[in-house]
């Protein structure tokens, strides 16, 4: 082994590479339920717990929040296209959010970039931003040639996702520099990927610059009151089981009764037992017609069940913590309560969930560009091109005031981007 290499070996339930040095590391072992700092207020999070939150239709609900925008309402521009108003008018009105325009002397590289980032988002940005659920994430590149005999022709061919409790980094001088990862139906078989062969994304780098954090730490605490023993699920499926309404009430006359000639009389409990269990909404039930002595009531009733009102704030308390789930995803509960105003705080009338849900996603569409720019872009250019440097991508800035209506406009409707007319 090189000794300058260093294979990172880290646990599920870790989230650092060295947890000696580490003061924020959680802990190993997870027979304690609670931060003992903190007692109960803050329950301890650990990567073991994110395959168990990504079941709730909540927190894979909020996610979807996050991804779906960021591959639907993004678009990538050649240079030529970035000054003009109609492209600009056309964005707004299709909601585009996140515009990047690709810069290059070469048109063809202009053109072959955009197609690579088109190839990305439509078969390849859905793992790559499982790094959000996961804290990284982890995929083989593959391609192929174009041309077999050209082997210029290089082309990107999509990833594979590998589930991190596969992976291992590999380092080099405290850089990354590749994966080792696990066969899944093996136990000892493992395969290494190197350089432009695998892509490598990572949440809140900040926090830990090879593993991140997971997206799903900030709305632990209250996924955990939720789904915890006598969480706020438990409390209401409790209260409907037990206590949102009675059995119901048969009365019978002490004795015996018979049910047909020539069989032993059967005890009239008994019988109020069978006749209980086998009530159920629209169906039929049948009692004998004998009254009392008075000749008044009958030997036999029955009272059926009645509906009990249900506490006040008991549907309200799970309802609080699916919005603090979504608040901790980083998604405004405007964004799925409001039903006008495009369902960004049109309860209150201000525009600012809005752009706190945008900026959140900006961030993250950026940090994806950038990545796959680095990673797989530059060396595919410079295979095909022989170039370094040859191009650059940026965000689009908007054209604003007069601009949007005096800027040229002509051929316009005859351009397409990404393979699609912007004017249908």
């Amino acid at each position: 082994m090189d000794p300058q290499t260093d294979y990172v070996n880290v646990p599920i339930s870790h989230l650092s590479e060295d947890f000696s040095s580490d003061p924020m590391q959680f802990a190993t072992s997870l027979s304690s339920s609670f931060d003992p700092i903190y007692g109960h207020n803050f329950p301890v999070f650990s990567r073991v717990h994110i395959e168990t939150m990504l079941r709730d239709s909540r927190v894979s609900y909020g996610l979807r929040l996050l991804k779906g925008p960021i591959k639907t309402f993004t678009y990538f521009l050649p240079e030529k296209d970035a000054e003009d108003a109609g492209v600009h008018a056309i964005l707004r009105e299709q909601g585009m959010q996140f515009t990047y325009v690709v810069k290059s002397e070469d048109q063809a590289i202009v053109d072959y970039v955009i197609n690579l980032y088109k190839s990305f988002w439509d078969d390849g940005l859905d793992d790559f931003l499982r790094m959000l659920d996961w804290g990284f994430s982890c995929s083989q590149v593959h391609y192929e040639y174009e041309d077999p005999d050209d082997k210029k022709s290089l082309q990107y061919k999509g990833l594979t996702w590998y589930h991190p409790m596969y992976c291992r980094a590999i380092l080099k001088r405290n850089k990354l520099i590749g994966a080792q990862v696990r066969q899944p139906d093996e136990t000892d078989k493992y395969f290494k990927l190197y350089g432009p062969k695998f892509l490598w994304g990572v949440n809140e780098s900040a926090y830990n610059r090879i593993f991140g954090r997971s997206l799903l730490f900030n709305c632990f605490t209250p996924w955990h009151e939720m789904w915890c023993p006598y969480g706020s699920r438990d409390i209401r499926r409790t209260w409907f089981q037990k206590n949102s309404f009675d059995s119901g009430e048969i009365r019978y006359p002490i004795g015996k009764s018979v049910i047909q000639e020539g069989m032993p009389p059967i005890d009239n409990r008994d019988l109020a037992v069978q006749y209980a269990v086998n009530i159920k909404t629209g169906g039929v039930r049948i009692f004998p017609s004998d009254k009392d002595a008075n000749g008044k009531d009958y030997k036999w009733s029955y009272q059926g069940p009645e509906a009990r009102v249900t506490p006040q704030g008991l549907m309200e308390y799970p309802e609080a913590l699916r919005n603090e789930i979504l608040e901790g995803i980083g998604i405004p509960p405007e964004v799925v309560e409001s039903s006008s105003d495009g369902g960004f705080g049109s309860a209150t009338g201000r525009k600012i969930p809005m752009t706190v849900y945008f900026s959140t996603l900006s961030g993250i569409a950026g940090y994806s560009v950038k990545t796959f720019k680095r990673s797989i872009v530059d060396w595919l250019v410079f295979i095909r091109f022989g170039k370094k440097n040859a191009f650059s991508i940026e965000r689009l800035a908007p054209i604003k005031g007069e601009e949007q209506l005096e800027g040229p406009q002509t051929g316009f409707a005859e351009r397409t981007v990404q393979g699609t007319s912007l004017s249908e």
